[in-house]
């Protein structure tokens, strides 16, 4: 399967969300910071970066521009608790691929695997933009 990075801040949704991702086969790596992730990614890339939007320091969307420039085509996929409104206040760029937690069923490993599996039957959930009011 695919080496996977999990960026997120909160000890407990980086346990649940590495347990589920190993019990789907899946290698992972979990980081706290993005800056520990941005040491890692120099040395040892992976197949995709399940990234927080909201972190300590350097945000989740800094660290994918950050991914970006360093390992160009490594996809990454979002996830956040915060609703559409305050995703646009962070700078979620609309259409960027996003997963809501708490996660429903198996939508973390489709999501994951639709990301890195192009023929996947699952589509990723992309950001849509602040909801009209």
């Amino acid at each position: 399967m695919a080496r996977v990075y999990i960026i997120e801040d909160d000890p407990m949704v980086r346990v649940v969300v590495r347990r589920i991702l190993e019990n789907s086969g899946h290698q992972v790596e979990a980081f706290q910071t993005s800056e520990a992730a941005m040491i890692a990614l120099e040395e040892n890339p992976p197949d995709l970066a399940l990234v927080d939007v909201q972190l300590p320091l350097t945000s989740g969307i800094e660290l994918s521009l950050f991914i970006e420039d360093v390992r160009p085509g490594t996809p990454v996929l979002f996830m956040s608790g915060y609703g559409p409104d305050d995703l646009a206040r962070l700078g979620l760029p609309e259409g960027a691929p996003l997963i809501y937690k708490p996660f429903a069923g198996g939508e973390l490993p489709r999501a994951v695997r639709a990301m890195i599996e192009p023929d996947s039957p699952y589509r990723v959930p992309r950001f849509g933009g602040p909801q009209p009011h």
